[in-house]
């Protein structure tokens, strides 16, 4: 099955994984802006599942070998970095958190509980795939009639799954299952297969997608309680990516539509740049490592807290990715490809 890569969707998740840096070393005032980086995350999880550039995609889900080549590939991408991080954290610490609890997905601490939920989102997975499938192929459903019904279980997926009606075991307290943030971001991944061109293409269109894309990302900025603190002093310590994550996830879809639609963009482009690409492919890692870092970094300025971590981060996803990743990938492309039909 053929695939792309849109080189620009690497780029944000640098810009992502920098916001989350940011926000746990408190450097540049983005304090708690930690979460609208993690709903973005979670968004393009959705979005990539469904083969946003295919009309279909589905199908791959329709066979057992398909299902166990997805479930393949996702388990070499995530579990081996995430094991020998952990496992090197806990023991380098003397944690006396249980090992066994966070290498099952049981109780994870810290930062980690962002793993359990992509875990259990791919987990369950081929099942939202199987159903979209037959909507599909037996109901005769467009991929915008799909859309809608994903935008519309997105809200209430937000509204009802809370944790007293199904939650995972994060930081020791209930936390709820994000299912309305992924299935938001296979929503605007069946928006994007529902329209009939693939670019932006009059010169109206294209600065007003660069343009919005700007406003998006400024707000992903100018939100964080400081800045919004200084229009209303008791928003000091509200923290728009965990008090409004739907909210950040449509924000997050628009602009990953924004920049795909408008590839020839500045925008885009600019998302494109090889450093922002590279980082951004890079993001897991960084996301898994800097955290345990942050005990050991004693700078007192914020800013280069940042530096210094986000630098050590990066050098050391970048051995991962040289020694064991590329190696990992070659081994997911062992598994038998589907005969196209």
């Amino acid at each position: 099955m053929k695939t792309e890569r849109y080189e620009q969707l690497d780029g944000l998740r640098a810009f992502a994984v920098c916001l989350v840096v940011a926000s746990h070393t408190n450097a540049f005032k983005m304090t708690g802006q930690g979460g609208l980086a993690v709903a973005f995350f979670f968004v393009l999880s959705g979005y990539l599942l469904v083969l946003p550039w295919m009309k279909d995609g589905e199908e791959r889900f329709c066979s057992l070998s398909g299902i166990l080549s997805f479930y393949w590939r996702r388990i070499l991408r995530l579990i081996p970095v995430y094991y020998v991080v952990y496992i090197a954290a806990h023991w380098l610490t003397d944690s006396t958190e249980s090992l066994v609890d966070h290498l099952l997905f049981i109780n994870c601490s810290g930062h980690l509980w962002f793993l359990q939920q992509e875990v259990l989102f791919y987990v369950l997975a081929p099942l939202f795939m199987l159903i979209l499938a037959l909507l599909k192929k037996k109901g005769k459903f467009p991929n915008l009639l799909i859309a809608a019904l994903l935008f519309v279980g997105a809200h209430y997926a937000q509204k009802y799954l809370k944790a007293n009606v199904f939650y995972l075991m994060g930081n020791g307290k209930k936390q709820y299952f994000r299912l309305g943030i992924f299935l938001m971001g296979m929503a605007f991944g069946y928006v994007q297969k529902s329209m009939s061109f693939s670019s932006i293409k009059n010169i109206v269109g294209k600065i007003t997608a660069d343009i919005v894309g700007i406003i998006l990302l400024a707000a992903s900025v100018f939100s964080s309680a400081y800045f919004l603190a200084k229009f209303n002093p008791n928003l000091s310590q509200y923290y728009v990516g965990w008090t409004k994550p739907l909210w950040c996830a449509f924000g997050s879809g628009i602009l990953l539509l924004l920049i795909t639609w408008n590839k020839d963009g500045y925008l885009s482009r600019f998302f494109r740049l090889p450093f922002l690409v590279y980082i951004g492919k890079m993001s897991y890692v960084i996301y898994l490592v800097h955290f345990f870092m942050l005990p050991y970094a004693g700078f007192s300025s914020p800013k280069k807290m940042f530096c210094a971590i986000f630098a050590a981060s990066l050098g050391l996803a970048a051995v991962w990715n040289e020694w064991f990743e590329k190696p990992l990938q070659k081994l997911a492309s062992c598994w038998p490809k589907q005969k196209e039909k």
